[in-house]
């Protein structure tokens, strides 16, 4: 039960990572874009963060649905280095994509008063000119990588790693499945 818990407990830390970087992603969005919110009071501006962040927490909870299930499934040997390594890179790539579309935004919304949706991926998909535009966009938007980096690098040196007592059996009991049954319901 206290290795579960601890499970939970990391998995809670990195939902919060992530809401602390989604809200550096929204107030970099906010101030690359002031132009455009100006007129928006303060406390009006507070109560769009919040609205945000309720966002937010839905699309880290759909985006890494796996990684979830992982966390709170109590039967799966957790202890193990290929289970804690699949873990991390599984959170590092689905969430890497996530930050990165975030910051995209930030200039995007200049072209189209919009954030990006599926139009975006046919934009990419559909031109033929992209891979001579990107050194073109890398050179323009510079600024963007260095935010996606930063964002990134908090990711990776901030990540909650899995710690388990290695000489203790990775057992759980009939409660250990009732919490985790209730959480996965809840969610």
């Amino acid at each position: 039960m206290k290795n579960y818990l601890k499970n939970i407990v990391i998995l809670a830390k990195k939902i919060f990572l992530l809401l602390i970087i989604f809200q550096f992603c929204r107030i970099n969005f906010f101030i690359f874009n002031f132009e455009y919110f100006k007129e928006i009071k303060f406390f009006e501006l507070i109560k769009i963060f919040f609205y945000g962040t309720k966002f937010d927490i839905s699309a880290i909870v759909n985006f890494n649905f796996i990684l979830i299930f992982l966390h709170i499934f109590p039967f799966l040997k957790k202890n193990n280095n290929f289970y804690k390594k699949f873990i991390f890179y599984l959170f590092f790539i689905v969430n890497f994509f996530l930050i990165t579309v975030n910051l995209i935004d930030v200039e995007y919304f200049n072209f189209t008063n919009k954030r990006s949706d599926i139009d975006i991926f046919k934009l990419f998909f559909i031109s033929n000119d992209l891979f001579f535009l990107i050194p073109q966009f890398i050179k323009d938007y510079f600024y963007i990588l260095i935010l996606i980096f930063i964002a990134s690098f908090s990711l990776y040196f901030f990540h909650p790693k899995l710690k388990f007592d290695e000489n203790k059996k990775n057992f759980f009991s009939k409660n250990d499945a009732f919490f985790s049954t209730l959480i996965f319901i809840f969610l």
